[in-house]
């Protein structure tokens, strides 16, 4: 097979990834955070309640909190894992009018539903970025066009499941095709059609209730990442917004006097 590929062709692949590392991006609001489950062994000492709702712990990412964008923080989705399902904390000043928030349980079946989808994320991954591009390289137009639609196929089986996932977590299928309409045009992002689906609507909870399910180990960095956002809010934010972050600062020190 000849690999001996044209700067068109590269050019193109660069795009092609780009495409994908672009859809990883997103935009949280004030104090919001992105968030997704962990399951803690039955046997470790901070399993509280029962079942899996008892045993999950979460993870909190504020995004670059650095470099805010008009109040609002960037967040990267992690690339090589599109089969954990991720969620956007509730914003706090409940600004996602018209979208109500997903219960937790609703999260938890989406969690597993999307990671039972793993072997055919991996799949899909490996036919878009590593099958596609040698065939791009080696100029088997007959063989990329076969390529390219399995892949096509391949995104919509994806999108098919999401969606009798949705259905079976009762979740409302508003807001589904515009997740599934990109993801069909361009299939670079079709990778991410789960995770995307998941963050059309916030979790039922805010950054700061969410603190006490974080594992002891990433609290304090959890906290300081929110007490910074919180006080960014306070100091630029509107007055709605302000008197909502204020409230969270309070509720902050009265819990965690010692941070």
């Amino acid at each position: 097979m000849n690999l001996a590929a044209t700067s068109d062709d590269l050019i193109l692949l660069l795009i092609f990834f780009g495409l994908y590392l672009l859809d990883c991006v997103v935009l949280l609001r004030p104090a919001q955070a992105l968030t997704w489950f962990r399951v803690a062994r039955p046997f470790r000492p901070e399993r509280r309640g029962l079942g899996i709702a008892g045993r999950c712990r979460v993870s909190l990412d504020f995004g670059w909190t650095v470099y805010p964008l008009r109040g609002r923080t960037l967040a990267l989705l992690n690339p090589l894992t599109p089969f954990v399902a991720v969620f956007k904390t509730r914003p706090i000043d409940d600004g996602e009018a018209g979208r109500p928030p997903i219960s937790r349980q609703q999260m938890i079946a989406l969690h597993i539903r999307t990671r039972r989808m793993s072997i055919a994320l991996i799949s899909h991954a490996v036919l878009m970025f590593v099958i596609l591009p040698v065939l791009l390289l080696s100029g088997e137009t007959f063989r990329l066009l076969i390529a390219l639609a399995a892949a096509f196929v391949s995104a919509t089986l994806i999108l098919a499941v999401c969606y009798v996932d949705r259905r079976a977590a009762r979740l409302p299928s508003a807001g589904f095709w515009s997740v599934a309409a990109p993801a069909l045009l361009c299939l670079p992002t079709s990778l991410n059609a789960a995770r995307k689906l998941a963050l059309l609507a916030s979790g039922p909870a805010t950054a700061t209730a969410l603190l006490p399910a974080v594992p002891e180990a990433e609290r304090p960095a959890a906290l300081s990442e929110l007490r910074l956002t919180l006080d960014r809010a306070a100091a630029d934010g509107a007055q709605n917004l302000a008197h909502a972050a204020e409230t969270q600062r309070r509720r902050l020190a009265a819990e965690y006097p010692e941070a």
